[in-house]
């Protein structure tokens, strides 16, 4: 029997072969069959092999912890970086 995929990694066919890692950006939190999936628009970036929706950073335009945590920056502020940083007012 062959082992199964682990978490962060998927295989598309049963069977014998190696399981990839999830691509960047994606993310599979359990092992065994099944496909990686996107993160949340808000929060779309994420390391490949990532296991858990948490590794995703939030979107430029967005704010917070990460994953679902993702907030829109209120108008008349902006983010401009990746990760979990805070939205600062627009320059006048």
């Amino acid at each position: 029997m062959c082992p199964p995929c682990a978490v962060g990694t998927f295989k598309l066919e049963a069977g014998a072969g190696a399981c990839g890692l999830c691509g960047e950006g994606s993310f599979k939190n359990s092992s065994g069959p099944g496909e990686c999936v996107g993160g949340p628009e808000s929060a779309r970036f994420s390391e490949a092999g990532s296991g858990s929706i948490w590794d995703c950073a939030c979107s430029p335009g967005f704010s917070g912890a990460g994953g679902t945590a993702c907030s829109p920056c209120a108008a008349g502020s902006e983010k401009l970086e990746v990760g979990a940083g805070a939205c600062v007012a627009c320059d006048a």
